[in-house]
């Protein structure tokens, strides 16, 4: 007895599974990606930059106001490097350099004022 078998071909337009996304879906994920990193980072800078606009934004009055307490603070508070002071004599040196009228004699202040404050490694 011989038995034939009969060999099925398959019709590939018969698959069943998903079809592969087209290039223009692909495309449009990857903008949609891009463009939300660019977001993330551009609002990242945004609020990293808020405090000096709002100096900026202050009138010059106040500004120099400002600029005068923070320079007494560097000279008076921040002398000695004591542990206990050092992370508000740092904050003083760098809000000292986001004052437009810090000068040369002012940043030179804000420079040594930052070496004696820094821990050493």
């Amino acid at each position: 007895m011989i038995v034939k078998l009969k060999v099925a071909e398959i019709d590939p337009t018969l698959d069943d599974s998903a079809p592969a996304p087209s290039k223009w879906w692909r495309l449009a994920k990857t903008v949609l990606a891009v463009a939300g990193i660019a977001m993330v980072l551009f609002f990242w800078w945004w609020c990293s930059d808020a405090e000096r606009r709002a100096i900026r934004d202050l009138p010059s009055g106040e500004r120099q106001a400002l600029l005068s307490r923070t320079l007494e603070n560097l000279k008076s508070v921040c002398q000695t490097p004591e542990d206990a002071m050092r992370e508000f004599c740092e904050t003083q040196a760098s809000l000292a350099l986001k004052i437009p009228e810090c000068d040369g004699a002012c940043q030179a202040l804000v420079r040594e004022q930052i070496a004696r404050v820094r821990v050493p490694r």
